[in-house]
């Protein structure tokens, strides 16, 4: 099985390196005087997922999801979807008093969350558990009538 929360450490991680390497506003890449570039948090993101191999789309989606919930403080995400975490994630990065320390401080919260939270349901963990985990054993296996059913009285 894959492991979705440690591909989304890695992948967050890497976000991390590129953003702490050099960061840019209103524009996705920019280049450098070294030959490297600088990256805006949602291109730090798709360059960190096409140079990791084992990049799936549930990891892209559960980083786009943390990187949301790490700039906007919101646990419940239900209402929009990842193009609007996508788009809320543009204008945080472009927003002119956002500052390089803002920005490599979203990442951490990010890979905090990512370590805090299950990779199955996202819920928090409790003492590295997760409520998932307990109730998983005792979830029946199929969803059709059971084995016994009562006679209907007549």
């Amino acid at each position: 099985m894959y492991d979705t929360q440690a591909g989304t450490r890695r992948v967050l991680r890497r976000v991390k390196a590129f953003i702490e390497h050099g960061w840019t506003q209103c524009r996705s890449v920019a280049p450098k005087r070294d030959g490297t570039y600088c990256y805006c948090l949602s291109a730090a993101l798709s360059e960190a997922c096409a140079r990791d191999d084992d990049c799936r789309p549930s990891v892209r989606h559960r980083a786009l999801l943390l990187l949301y919930r790490a700039i906007t403080g919101k646990a419940n995400t239900a209402g929009p979807g990842p193009m609007r975490w996508g788009n809320a994630i543009v204008l945080w990065n472009d927003h002119y008093k956002r500052t390089h320390e803002d920005v490599v401080q979203a990442v951490h919260k990010a890979i905090e969350l990512n370590d805090e939270h299950c990779s199955g349901c996202g819920a928090p963990k409790v003492g590295g558990t997760c409520v998932c985990d307990q109730i998983a054993p005792t979830t029946p296996t199929h969803y059709g009538p059971p084995d016994h059913v009562p006679a209907m009285p007549s």
